[in-house]
């Protein structure tokens, strides 16, 4: 039994119910799905998980009593959806993908607010290196201490770049020990989270996911809407979003295989123009489908 399941056998009976009753409940986080279940009054009742139900450190039995007891169970691609099927096939009539809204109106306005950028102090704005951008919790499961070992085997090719890190985590300590006992923490910048993470995603040369496991990334749709070349780990849910070769390159989930994906892009100048090329030609926003299956869960 994870964290999250035991700390919630444990003290469920200690935390008090919601006194209003409610049209709809939704658990938008996993962790609160229990909550939801347990605490609230509604007359329908909504449950997410957001990634690949087999990676993550749960035990089905426990939440076999929470979703039969919710109306709709949402996950956020295809492939999280078959890990759900696989570990409750019984409940496949109240299982649904609904993925995480990317608005391309937004995300492109948001992107030019250089101002933002360039008063963070952090140095990105005036890196003149080549710059890797990614973002993401400092968790295992993103992969940053493999990204860390990738940049040791840049440097030591000769590669003169920088790798900027959006986010906090639990891990960030430990991560900027490993930069450091690498001999890589001049050029691996953790500069935490940042409002608006859109400016570095539109200036980066790059942008790079090293993850180990995904459901279906927002970061990597906000930088395919940014038209951004991408090198991606094969994490199972990759080709969700990632076609390798056409928008972006999908690479194994180790150090030399990330590093190897980015000196590519970085010695083919062309290869990086054609995957921006052929981002800008897709429709990467799904405003309007996802609001639409929002509205149909409430109805």
């Amino acid at each position: 039994m994870c964290h999250t399941q035991y700390y919630n056998a444990v003290w469920k009976r200690h935390i008090p119910d919601l006194p209003k009753k409610y049209d709809v409940a939704v658990s938008y986080l996993d962790g609160m799905n229990y909550y939801v279940i347990d605490h609230v009054c509604a007359d329908k009742k909504i449950l997410w998980c957001h990634n690949d139900y087999n990676k993550l450190d749960l035990v089905p039995a426990y939440d076999r009593s929470y979703y039969a007891k919710a109306d709709k169970v949402c996950t956020i691609s295809d492939v999280c959806l078959k890990s759900l099927i696989d570990n409750f096939p019984s409940m496949d009539d109240k299982l649904e993908v609904v993925e995480n809204i990317s608005s391309p109106r937004i995300i492109n306005a948001q992107a030019d607010m250089t101002a933002e950028m360039t008063g963070a102090g952090d140095g990105f704005a005036d890196d003149s290196r080549f710059r890797l951008v990614s973002i993401g919790r400092l968790v295992e499961q993103k992969g940053f201490d493999i990204a860390i070992d990738a940049a040791r085997i840049l440097k030591d090719g000769g590669l003169d770049f920088a790798w900027y890190i959006l986010g906090e985590g639990e891990l960030r300590k430990p991560l900027e020990e490993r930069a450091k006992a690498k001999g890589v923490d001049a050029v691996v910048k953790f500069i935490g989270v940042r409002a608006n993470p859109y400016p570095y995603i539109k200036q980066a040369d790059l942008f790079v996911m090293p993850s180990r496991y995904e459901g279906k990334s927002i970061a990597l749709d906000e930088a395919k809407i940014l038209c951004k070349p991408i090198v991606v780990t094969s994490y199972p849910s990759v080709g969700d979003a990632i076609e390798s070769g056409r928008n972006g390159l999908i690479v194994d989930i180790d150090a030399q295989a990330i590093a190897c994906g980015i000196m590519e892009l970085y010695r083919n100048e062309t290869l990086r123009s054609q995957l921006g090329d052929n981002l800008r030609q897709e429709d990467c926003g799904n405003e309007s489908q996802v609001v639409g299956k929002f509205l149909k869960l409430m109805g």
